[in-house]
Parts: structure tokens; C-alpha cells; sequence
């Protein structure tokens, strides 16, 4: 991914234009991150066990199977937290999966089983990479300092005196 200028950065943000990230020899158009979609990846990051620093290959293989949440953020990354919550609240042909006793996979769940069948762990770490370098965290750090410090400066306590007492 070659570095834009920042005038760029600041316009994709601002017009909030979808970014092309690509791995593994594969391509995804991804849509802008919205607060929501930082959401999920922080619910869903916060969920998978700390592994350590160990490159053990032990420690590793044992620690494999967090390889499906890790291909879980990558795909609501990809998603979006939006097409996530359409995609959850449209209605599924169901009659059709009923008669087989299949139901109908989510976006969701579909991106992540693509992402852990083709991809290698070096490729996930790439698609990682470039998400985080696309999302501009600076902007929630801000506003989240903001309203820190909003919260701070507002009283927290009403003093209150007796009658008669100053």
C-alpha cells in the first residue's frame, strides 16, 4: 500500500470513500470505518486470550484455534458494522434451508470461513496491518479525550451548607 499525502488521507476520510486492501493475492474493497464498526473489532478483539510473546511453536499450535476470531475481525473490518447489522436484520429465504436443515450463513460468517480457508497467518497479519494503517484512530482518540475532559470539569458534587451555618 503505497503511503498517500496527507490532503489525501484527509479527503478519503472526510468523503468517507472506500479504501482497497489486498492479500494473500486477493482484493477488498472496505468501506470506511465507522465508530460502529471499531466497535465490534474491540468487542470481538477483547474476547480473544492473551497468547504471550512466546514463539514456541508449542505455545503456537496450542493457541491455533484463536486463528477463527482473529479471521472474525478481519471480515468485520472488511464489512463494516453496517452491512453486518443489514445483513443480520434482512430476512433469509428460510423456507428453502428448512426442507434441507440448513440455515443460511451470515456476510459474517461466510468472509470469516473464506479468510481462515485461504489465507495464511502471514497473509491475515498483512490485511491486518493495512486495516490499521487505513483507520485513523487519531479522530476517536480526540473526541474521546474530549469528552474525558468535558466529564472532569463538570461538578460531581453539589455542596450543600445547614441554615444558618456559611
Amino acid at each position: 500500500m503505497a503511503k498517500k499525502k496527507i490532503e489525501e488521507r484527509v479527503a478519503d476520510t472526510i468523503l468517507q470513500r472506500d479504501i482497497t486492501v489486498s492479500a494473500g493475492g486477493r482484493s477488498f474493497t472496505v468501506p470506511a470505518p465507522t465508530l460502529g464498526t471499531l466497535i465490534m473489532v474491540s468487542e470481538r478483539i477483547a474476547e480473544i486470550p492473551y497468547l504471550g510473546a512466546e514463539k514456541d511453536a508449542a505455545v503456537i499450535l496450542a493457541n491455533a484455534r484463536q486463528g477463527h476470531a482473529i479471521a472474525e475481525v478481519l471480515a468485520i473490518y472488511i464489512l463494516g458494522a453496517k452491512a453486518i447489522k443489514e445483513d443480520v436484520n434482512a430476512p433469509k429465504k428460510r423456507l428453502s434451508f428448512l426442507s434441507k436443515g440448513n440455515t443460511p450463513k451470515s456476510k459474517l460468517e461466510e468472509l470469516t470461513e473464506d479468510i481462515e480457508l485461504s489465507m495464511t497467518p502471514g497473509d491475515m497479519n498483512d490485511l491486518y496491518a493495512q486495516l490499521i494503517e487505513a483507520t485513523d484512530f487519531s479522530d476517536f482518540f480526540e473526541v474521546s479525550t474530549f469528552l474525558r475532559e468535558a466529564s472532569l470539569t463538570r461538578p460531581t458534587k453539589v455542596e450543600t451548607t445547614a441554615s444558618g451555618q456559611s
